[in-house]
């Protein structure tokens, strides 16, 4: 008889273990979807702000070397800068916020209110983008969509003459 009820006994303990594996799952479950959730918004975060910064770089490189295109110069040029950057843009994971346009912070202007460009000078690109947030915990926490820019005063370029 003794043999009979270890028997018992330890189906018995099997029969509870199964139960709390799922109860722990259970519970566990959702707290692993979120963090799984969790990691591709900060990916796809991440691998937007390196694509802005890839379109921001190239853009200001661009502009430095062709500074008389801006305000009023070749069209052509102006037409480039936009493809280029548009280019590199087009695998970004979000909605790019307006049209990216180079600004020149240390331009001065001489007799005729012409530019004048020097060597040295900065040109910015700044673009930023909105991204839709997928995990709805850190959705309502952070607020959705979020913007996306490529830092503050966005990237730089110097006139090289």
């Amino acid at each position: 008889m003794v043999p009979f009820g270890r028997r018992k006994t330890r189906e018995s303990r099997r029969q509870s273990q199964r139960g709390q594996s799922i109860v722990e799952i259970t519970l566990m479950l959702p707290l692993f979807l979120i963090g799984a959730l969790l990691a591709a918004d900060f990916g796809r975060a991440y691998i937007s702000w390196v694509t802005l910064a890839n379109a921001t770089r190239i853009g200001a490189n661009y502009a430095a070397n062709n500074p008389s295109a801006w305000p009023d110069g070749s069209a052509t040029v102006r037409t480039r800068f936009a493809t280029l950057v548009n280019r590199e843009l087009s695998g970004v994971g979000c909605t790019v916020v307006g049209t990216p346009t180079p600004q020149f912070p240390d331009r001065t202007y001489g007799a005729g209110g012409l530019p004048v460009d020097r060597a040295g000078d900065r040109v910015i690109v700044d673009i930023d983008c909105q991204m839709s947030i997928i995990t709805p915990v850190i959705g309502q926490i952070v607020g959705s969509p979020v913007t996306i820019g490529a830092g503050p005063g966005g990237q730089q370029g110097v006139l090289q003459k």
